[in-house]
């Protein structure tokens, strides 16, 4: 069944009942449309909602696979948010179907990795692998997962001997830096024996930070060293900043320099060092590591970002006095006066 619209306009109204008809109509038509039903919206082509009914309708009847109107409402709507939307789902539509050359007629360059990889898909399918694999190292160099759409891609780049070695750490870092131990594990398989044991360390400190005091697990003059201390030191400053801290002024010291530990808080740690949530443990598990830091003799200075009152009894200044750290109060911290504080520290350290 078509239902078709009409609109109860007579020669004698003024501009609100003229409104209030196309609204009544169009509310019909978008009701009519959500319940299933086809509707012939020629009536309210005038009206401005139009172009939502139209997308509504189009977006229903996609598995139809209605080019010629998709592209007349993609062409006339070029500036709206519903043609990108309408495009979207029209190429995930086509994509579904394998209707290659309509995806490529269709397909505008793009962001999503999903809708490049089926355009590079469809290239692949109509004899253009050259394209298809134009650039691909781009798309593929990122610290997350790429869609199953890419896969195919993916096959026919490796049959061309991708991705080489350096790529592969490459791709490898991003992972870990972006805290995704799962992809990094999966183009390990890959690697060369060598990156692989390298690999194996940075997967190993990921798991457990101390372990970058373990200075046989890698070659330090490995230019890719510095990436894996750094990533091991943030999440071991992630998990307890003062041991970490403590790690780094002791590595300092056995190089012949001198160290100067800042500890900029507001006191209120929440996390034990066993990952658990409490203020008091974490308290507790704070001092004690400060203590540690101030029997290792390290110049040290510890800022009170907090907003609260200042006196003997808050939590940083009992952990500044169980370091030995010179105590600042700095509530309303800033670039300029964080950097001044740590130079005139350093300077008397």
């Amino acid at each position: 069944m078509v239902i078709a619209l009409a609109i109860g306009i007579g020669g004698d109204v003024s501009a609100t009942e003229s409104l209030t008809a196309w609204r009544e109509t169009f509310l019909v038509a978008e009701q009519s449309l959500r319940d299933g039903a086809t509707v012939d919206l020629a009536a309210l082509r005038p009206y401005p909602l139009y172009p939502y009914l139209r997308y509504e309708e189009l977006t229903r009847r996609l598995p139809e696979l209605p080019a010629v109107e998709v592209r007349e409402f993609l062409r006339d709507h070029a500036d709206s948010p519903l043609a990108v939307r309408l495009r979207d789902a029209w190429l995930r539509q086509l994509a579904a179907d394998r209707r290659w050359d309509d995806y490529l007629q269709d397909f505008t360059p793009t962001r999503n990795a999903e809708l490049d990889c089926w355009q590079r898909q469809a290239l692949l399918e109509t004899g253009q692998g050259d394209a298809a694999l134009r650039d691909f190292a781009a798309l593929w160099l990122r610290g997350v997962s790429l869609p199953n759409a890419c896969d195919p891609i993916i096959a026919a780049w490796r049959a061309r001997g991708e991705p080489l070695p350096e790529r592969l750490w490459q791709r490898f870092a991003l992972a870990m830096n972006g805290n995704n131990p799962r992809l990094a594990q999966a183009l390990r398989p890959a690697m060369p024996a060598t990156d692989q044991t390298l690999a194996d360390a940075w997967l190993s400190i990921a798991g457990n930070p101390a372990l970058i005091l373990d200075a046989g697990r890698f070659d330090p003059n490995d230019p890719r060293a510095a990436s894996i201390l750094s990533d091991g030191l943030e999440r071991w400053g992630q998990r307890n900043a003062l041991d970490a801290a403590a790690a780094l002024a002791d590595s300092v010291r056995r190089k012949g320099q001198t160290p100067l530990v800042v500890l900029l808080t507001d006191g209120k740690a929440n996390i034990d060092r066993a990952g658990a949530p409490g203020r008091a443990r974490a308290f507790d598990d704070a001092l004690l590591a400060a203590r540690g830091l101030g029997g290792a003799g390290y110049a040290a200075l510890a800022i009170d970002s907090s907003t609260v009152a200042s006196g003997a009894d808050t939590p940083t200044r009992k952990i500044a006095d169980a370091m030995k750290a010179r105590y600042l109060r700095l509530p309303f911290v800033d670039a300029a006066r964080l950097s001044q504080a740590v130079r005139a520290a350093a300077i008397g350290a």
